[in-house]
């Protein structure tokens, strides 16, 4: 009960919430690819990773090679979240495919790394 009241003044007024409450919100984000593909929510996470995979090639991050024969695959996943906005509601589905790089060795598999964040 309390917590309705909570999420109603809220939504009513977001900016005068008292910062001590915390919400949690009870939402089954998929944790597999599979899942998200089979869900419910199945149309939002294709157009999701559709988006991200079409600004990867956009942006020319991969040139496609043959494997050299002493090299391991480096593979990757998805991980997808659910975006919320200021008021706690879902904002949006979001894709993003990223590689397993903990399987290289640097100075064999790289010899730099970048990263977007400092």
């Amino acid at each position: 009960m309390e917590d309705e009241k909570i999420l109603q003044q809220m939504q009513e007024n977001p900016t005068n919430v008292n910062p001590s409450y915390v919400f949690s919100i009870d939402v089954d984000e998929p944790y597999f690819f599979v899942e998200a593909l089979n869900g419910e929510d199945s149309e939002h996470w294709k157009k999701a990773m559709d988006s991200n995979f079409q600004s990867l090639q956009n942006n020319n991050n991969w040139i496609i090679i043959p494997l050299p024969f002493d090299h391991k695959l480096v593979r990757c996943k998805w991980i997808i979240k659910i975006k919320y906005n200021a008021n706690g509601f879902m904002a949006r589905h979001k894709a993003r495919l990223v590689a397993k790089g903990f399987i290289q060795v640097e100075g064999i598999d790289f010899h730099e790394t970048f990263s977007l964040f400092a």
